[in-house]
């Protein structure tokens, strides 16, 4: 795995990591509290979001982001910042503790519904922040949309999202 040996160079240590994640977490580990906040909030985001809602979400610390840009941890190209690979962006995600991955996704969730946001999007920060009203609101939505497109399995999936807060819902609209 090409990712895995770029990353067992950048530990510099003599300790070889057993996987990909202990390799990921020993690059994370050396960038400062500040920096991990920003890592922390992107892993939630996912796949390259803009840098302007990343420091939103993670309190615009700039010197943070260059941070985790200088230790090898994200890339940004214009507008846009993502992990250096996917690995990596599930490694960070993994590791935070329930109640932090439900906060940043609370923060996600308000930040995506200001800016008016993909409803696929907010249904998955809406789902990860266990927001019921905003589930019900944006899966719905965005099964919709999914089934219009002809993304059956997709609608499928926010439909059976949709489906764990019901009982909120009428007979009829269930």
């Amino acid at each position: 795995n090409p990712f895995y040996v770029t990353e067992l160079i950048a530990t510099g240590g003599h300790d070889v990591p057993a996987t990909v994640r202990d390799a990921v977490l020993a690059r994370s580990g050396r960038l400062s509290g500040r920096a991990q906040r920003v890592l922390h909030a992107a892993s939630v985001l996912g796949h390259v979001p803009q840098l302007s809602l990343l420091r939103d979400i993670a309190g615009r610390d700039a010197e943070a982001v260059a941070e985790c840009v200088a230790g090898g941890m994200l890339e940004i190209e214009g507008e846009v910042v993502r992990f250096r690979h996917d690995l990596a962006q599930q490694a960070i995600y993994e590791t935070l503790p329930l109640n932090d991955r439900t906060r940043l996704h609370r923060r996600a969730l308000r930040a995506l519904t200001d800016r008016g946001g993909d409803p696929a999007a907010l249904a998955r920060h809406a789902v990860e922040a266990c927001d019921a009203d905003g589930v019900l609101e944006f899966a719905r939505a965005a099964g919709d949309r999914a089934t219009k497109l002809g993304a059956h399995s997709e609608a499928a999936a926010l439909y059976a999202s949709a489906l764990q807060f019901a009982q909120k819902l009428e007979d009829v609209e269930r």
